[in-house]
């Protein structure tokens, strides 16, 4: 009989650890008498990188689950809405005026019987109305104004769109620390000298530096890069993925803003650039950006000066940092009695913002999958099959914002077009969007980080254009289709009139009285 799991080491700390902390001491009852003792561990001389950075919408259920206040939040972790991201200059070649287009996180509208209006838009709206996301989702005008996607009175985590967050994710680990110790986590500091493993594979301890020695029935590791316990240990290596995805540099910098109170932006801005792309990620005090590129395409010196020119008379008070990325994840993120979560399990180049919600997908299956009274081998079977479909899900979706670009303007973009660097998985699924655009059933798998609805912001913003005139007899609700359109319009209007100023709400936020709804 397999003996009850009753205690858990997180080893490391950050946005993966403490978050896993405080998800799992909620989930699992720490702070009760039978639940499950949590101890984290972390090292005092991990430095923060501190950049701004972007979350899913599924962030809101996280923070929710855990207990956390969604003013206290933003007050605490420097947060602000996001409600999409703005690709400019991705399409084509640069030019005046500049292409953007929009991935919201509000999906498309649709007719009153369910129909879905991509399918009318792409043979009859796209010449009238070229912006597919302007012309299926008012949240498109809301981003444009820079207002915010919810309201003074509107309950926590909840709104009339669909949103996440802009943050600060040093903040936001003292913000999860925080609470985490007060639902009974304990925590250490001290940096791991040695890992010891028992006869049948297991972790048994880790040692400290200080001589200490921590016991655990069960260990999570959340080292980051150096991924102490899941590959020094337990030996699973990483996948690479730079065949698919070229970009292994970044270059960071924060960016006061020149008028304290200007306007905020509620979406993040990624422009394509000659090697790679930038993000610009607006924070209360603050922008977050930085230059993301291919050191095969580009030289360190080259990076900096796009990120220069772009910055213009800001660049003065930027320091850029270097980071070197090495992009890629485990196949086998759970072994024995390890699980790795966040950077330890892998790490994709940000362009989707899916750093946060890996950690928030695994920890989530730790809750579920935990097994408690019960065998690590069942649980490791599934939350690796669900991980390692979630990273293949996420680096084919990535490859699909270059792979379908029209930009020839350097090699950079030219290779990405290249056959042999796309995943089988994604020129199947191109082959059959010819004909039709992205349907749920398409996919056959729940653990994948992206809808259909969103490929189909992506496909139809990037210009791709499915052949479905000649099977406009499957779409005979035009009326209804155009009415559709036409409230959307009048939507955006009245939303644009009746939504906050982003600053202005974040502003409000940060009074310690203040609480939404």
């Amino acid at each position: 009989m397999s003996k009850t799991i009753d205690s858990i080491l997180i080893v490391g700390g950050g946005t993966a650890g403490w978050m896993a902390a405080a998800y799992l001491a909620r989930h699992l009852g720490s702070d009760l008498p039978n639940g499950v003792k949590i101890t984290l561990v972390e090292s005092s001389d991990i430095p923060v990188i501190g950049v701004g950075e972007g979350t899913f919408p599924s962030i809101r259920t996280t923070l929710g689950l855990i207990g956390i206040d969604e003013a206290e939040f933003i007050r605490k972790a420097d947060a602000t809405f996001k409600q999409g991201i703005k690709f400019v200059n991705w399409k084509t070649n640069p030019n005046t005026p500049e292409h953007f287009y929009y991935n919201l996180f509000e999906n498309p509208h649709r007719i009153q019987n369910h129909e879905e209006l991509a399918p009318y838009w792409a043979f009859r709206h796209a010449q009238t109305n070229p912006s597919f996301s302007d012309s299926v989702s008012f949240q498109h005008g809301i981003c444009e104004e820079k207002k915010a996607p919810k309201q003074k009175g509107d309950k926590n985590f909840f709104a009339p769109m669909n949103y996440a967050y802009h943050l600060d994710a040093g903040k936001l680990a003292e913000l999860l620390k925080e609470h985490s110790l007060r639902l009974g986590i304990t925590h250490l500091i001290g940096t791991v000298d040695k890992v010891n493993v028992k006869e049948n594979g297991e972790i048994a301890s880790v040692k400290l530096e200080d001589g200490k020695e921590l016991e655990a029935d069960m260990f999570i590791d959340c080292t980051g890069f150096a991924a102490v316990l899941i590959d020094k240990t337990m030996g699973s290596k990483l996948k690479p993925v730079d065949d698919v995805l070229f970009v292994d540099r970044a270059l960071v910098a924060q960016v006061p803003y020149e008028d304290e109170m200007c306007p905020i932006a509620s979406s993040t801005l990624s422009t394509a650039q000659e090697a790679g792309w930038l993000w610009d990620i607006g924070l209360r005090h603050r922008r977050g950006t930085g230059h993301v590129y291919s050191s095969r395409h580009s030289t360190d010196e080259q990076a900096e000066r796009v990120l220069e020119e772009y910055l213009g008379k800001s660049a003065k008070n930027a320091s850029p940092r270097l980071l070197k990325m090495k992009t890629g994840y485990r196949e086998t993120h759970w072994i024995k009695n390890c699980v790795s979560v966040g950077l330890s399990g892998g790490f994709l180049e940000p362009l989707e913002a899916t750093g946060i919600v890996l950690i928030e997908a695994a920890i989530r299956m730790i809750g579920d999958y935990f097994p408690r009274y019960g065998d690590f081998e069942v649980s490791a079977k599934h939350f690796n099959r669900a991980m390692r479909e979630r990273y293949e899900d996420a680096v084919s979706f990535v490859k699909m914002h270059y792979y379908l670009s029209e930009r020839d303007d350097s090699a950079f973009w030219i290779d990405n077009r290249n056959d042999d660097s796309v995943p089988d998985y994604l020129l199947e699924k191109l082959e059959l969007w010819k004909y039709r655009l992205p349907q749920v059933s398409d996919f056959h798998s729940n653990n994948r980080l992206f809808s259909h609805e969103i490929y189909q912001y992506i496909l139809l913003g990037m210009g791709f254009k499915p052949d479905i005139i000649r099977n406009q007899s499957a779409f005979p609700f035009v009326r209804q289709a155009d009415a559709e359109f036409n409230n959307v319009q009048l939507a955006k209007e009245n939303a644009v009139k009746m939504m906050p100023n982003h600053r202005d709400l974040i502003e409000a936020a940060q009074d310690e009285s203040f609480k939404f709804g």
